[in-house]
């Protein structure tokens, strides 16, 4: 990645000044997406880069740019006010493309205007980009799976005095009680855990039911969770 200061150009000439560089590295988390959002100087297809402006209307105040196919980590997290792309993105409120997300199309002179003001974290660039977002959980790389599990209280207790909660679904999941589960029983198949909602923060991969989460230094740790 690179650094370059933009002077004040229009939404007409902005696509001409396409900056790119390297991301991180791919991943197959998911969020929410909330359908395409155009915007002058959208152009059809995917997109291969980017550029993330730091101040809303390409304004002068720094910026960064990404290129690849995948999910590409930013380098100034939640720093972006507008972007330039000649296609499709999907950009994420998380790292590793986690969180929520939105599809956009071409020039955002203004990315508040999408609730996405210095909210960006990571992008994905590739095929699943130019699909139109259908509302609810969405995953760049492939359907998010639906899974089931239950969350309980306290550790090695799998009694009925033990205070036990569901969760299911498909995508990024929040968990109810968040903060309060010691164990992960009843899964109906590998499931990521993070420590904050939306799938954000501190994660770890659970493949099996786990009586203890303090062994994998998860204990009073779980607030959202995603089916893999």
């Amino acid at each position: 990645m690179f650094r370059k200061h933009l002077g004040l150009v229009t939404a007409g000439t902005a696509a001409l000044m396409l900056l790119t560089a390297c991301g991180g590295g791919d991943s197959d988390a998911s969020g929410s997406s909330d359908g395409v959002q155009k915007a002058a100087g959208g152009q059809g297809g995917f997109a291969t880069s980017v550029t993330l402006i730091h101040d809303k209307n390409f304004a002068e105040n720094g910026s960064s740019g990404l290129k690849g196919v995948g999910c590409k980590n930013v380098k100034f997290d939640n720093a972006a006010s507008s972007l330039q792309a000649q296609g499709s993105i999907i950009i994420w409120t998380g790292a590793n493309c986690t969180g929520s997300s939105k599809k956009v199309q071409g020039n955002i002179l203004d990315l508040g205007t999408i609730g996405f003001d210095n909210k960006i974290s990571s992008v994905f660039f590739g095929p699943k980009a130019e699909q139109p977002a259908t509302g609810g959980s969405s995953s760049p790389t492939g359907g998010a799976k639906t899974g089931s599990a239950i969350l309980l209280d306290d550790p090695n207790d799998q009694s009925e005095n033990n205070v036990a909660r569901g969760v299911s679904g498909a995508g990024c999941n929040n968990v109810p009680a968040p903060g309060s589960a010691s164990a992960i029983v009843h899964m109906s198949g590998p499931a990521r855990v993070w420590d904050k909602a939306n799938c954000q923060g501190e994660v770890r991969v659970i493949n099996t039911n786990t009586l203890d989460l303090g062994t994998i230094g998860f204990d009073n740790k779980i607030a959202s969770i995603r089916f893999i």
